[in-house]
């Protein structure tokens, strides 16, 4: 027999908690990576971590509900909460590849691409979904459905303009950076065929900082001949 006030409870918890993973937490993570905040990749990552964690509790959640009362996970609603956890499951292994990548070779790849454009597909079916599942729970009312449409709509006009704003200085950024990193490869490189031409046998390399940027501060040792 159907409880029904733990049903409600579950469906309330559902809800909310799907709410706060797509109005809150997962554009809070992007909100992190398009201002290229301090360590913005590490907390990009804390924060999206957290939000699949909730969406898998939205998941089962869903699940039961629909198994309490007979309801098919093929039905509109289930079929794309099951889609949409599905690719965000791939969307954080794909991450966590890129970011692997990103430190070995500092340079934006292909992955971060995919990456970037399948997180803003999963985010509009995450809130659309949202819509839904707010319109397969009737008797809820016009309110809670409005409520969420002004919330949807006032994350996906904030990320539209902040990333319209922000591109431009990203990709200059981006740009500038690739070019700096490249520099001092090449630069360190230079400097080893030189130190190899001199015949020096030990080195070490310490960091400091000179006006605003790190400089590396290299201090050889030679054999007395």
């Amino acid at each position: 027999m159907l409880d029904l006030h733990r049903f409600l409870t579950v469906v309330s918890a559902h809800g909310l908690l799907a709410i706060l993973t797509f109005v809150i937490i997962f554009p809070a993570g992007v909100l992190v990576r398009i201002l290229d905040l301090p360590n913005s990749r590490k907390i990009h990552g804390y924060v999206q971590t957290l939000g699949l964690v909730c969406l898998t509790c939205v998941l089962c959640m869903g699940v039961w509900q629909a198994k309490q009362v007979k309801i098919k996970l093929t039905e509109y609603h289930p079929a794309i909460g099951l889609t949409v956890w599905s690719l965000v499951f791939l969307q954080y292994c794909g991450g966590f590849a890129h970011y692997l990548l990103w430190r070995r070779d500092k340079r934006h790849n292909i992955l971060g691409t995919i990456h970037e454009n399948i997180g803003r597909t999963v985010l509009l079916m995450g809130l659309t979904n949202g819509a839904l599942g707010l319109h397969f729970a009737k008797k809820l009312g016009k309110g809670p459905q409005i409520a969420y449409g002004i919330c949807a709509i006032t994350v996906v006009v904030a990320y539209i303009g902040i990333t319209y704003f922000k591109g431009p200085y990203r990709r200059q950024w981006r740009s500038e950076t690739i070019k700096e990193m490249r520099r001092k490869h090449v630069l360190s490189r230079e400097l080893g065929e030189t130190l190899a031409q001199q015949g020096v046998h030990h080195g070490s390399v310490t960091h400091g900082s000179v006006g605003h940027g790190p400089v590396e501060i290299i201090t050889v040792k030679a054999f007395d001949k």
